[in-house]
């Protein structure tokens, strides 16, 4: 009897998953994300969490709640270099602390981001991020420097242009 459904089967971690991002494109926010922080406190569920945290940072960094968006996708970064979603959580951490203004954070996720994807089409804005985070930290001579590597490696991109725009400021 196939359709007949284990009811255990429903409250698997992968199941709970699945209804978090489903709630989530449903534009239910709360709900997927108590789903998701339930799942996170059962420490019987292992197999998932760092995607689990992934969801859940990416989650909180669309609602921009970068403080908990940062501590989850800093969560989920840690043992995923091999997974599907590694980059995308990298890049999102490196934006959460650069949006709370911890600079530093900020650069060292970038970098992380810059070494490790590049041929990616997002490194340009990488590094464009890092000349402006050591912008705001008040080192300029940082700033200009990977601000100009930025013109000067992809010329004529966006973010050669924005790179040049923050020069000039």
């Amino acid at each position: 009897m196939d359709w007949i459904v284990d009811e255990s089967e429903l409250e698997g971690p992968g199941t709970k998953l699945d209804n978090a991002i489903a709630l989530y494109s449903e534009k239910k926010y709360a709900n997927a994300i108590q789903i998701l922080e339930e799942l996170l406190k059962d420490k019987s569920f292992t197999e998932r969490r760092d995607e689990d945290s992934f969801y859940l940072g990416s989650f909180y960094f669309e609602g921009l709640q970068y403080d908990k968006a940062a501590k989850y996708l800093g969560d989920s970064i840690k043992n995923a270099e091999e997974t599907p979603y590694y980059e995308e959580a990298l890049i999102k951490y490196a934006f959460s602390e650069y949006f709370q203004e911890n600079y530093k954070e900020a650069i060292s996720g970038f970098r992380n981001y810059a070494e490790k994807f590049k041929n990616s089409e997002t490194t340009p804005f990488a590094l464009l991020m890092i000349g402006k985070s050591y912008k705001e930290m008040g080192q300029d001579d940082n700033a200009r420097r990977y601000l100009n590597k930025v013109m000067n490696m992809y010329k004529g991109s966006e973010a050669s242009a924005e790179a040049a725009a923050e020069l000039k400021n």
